[in-house]
């Protein structure tokens, strides 16, 4: 269909010839904008992600300082539930910030073309099962607390 089938005057018609190389076939090839948007919504998430547990972490924390505070935790058991469900958390913080430096490093790396992303998966790991284990043992201390 024409420009002029479509309504629009020949003298504002504008065409546009689009430079990109065409796929192969089962294959997209994006554009180097493509590119670092993809990457920049990558990095969002992860670092939304990591800041999210990082956050809840140190809500762990307090929780467990708050409960140690009003007296309800005073056996060994419950003492030694909260101890390790701190220590987990704190875990989880230091595996946190950890991320932080590596995702800055990470990122530098893939803007020389480097792709280092080893250790920042180890850590993303380790963050997890820090913070994991710090809930496990936050839930264990709740249900002890529960149903002493």
């Amino acid at each position: 269909m024409s420009n002029e089938d479509k309504g629009i005057a020949p003298s504002t018609a504008i065409e546009v010839e689009d430079k990109r190389p065409a796929p192969t076939e089962g294959t997209l090839i994006p554009r180097e904008a493509d590119r670092s948007v993809l990457l920049q919504a990558w990095i969002d998430n992860r670092m939304e992600r990591d800041r999210s547990l990082l956050s809840l972490s140190s809500g762990g924390i307090g929780l467990v300082v708050t409960l140690l505070a009003t007296g309800l935790v005073t056996t060994a058991m419950l003492r030694a539930l909260a101890s390790v469900s701190m220590l987990c958390f704190a875990g989880s913080l230091t595996c946190s910030l950890s991320v932080f430096r590596a995702n800055s490093k990470y990122v530098q790396a893939l803007l020389e073309g480097i792709d280092s992303e080893g250790p920042l998966e180890r850590l993303d790991r380790r963050l997890v099962v820090w913070f994991g284990l710090g809930v496990s043992a936050l839930l264990a201390l709740g249900l002890a607390l529960i149903f002493r």
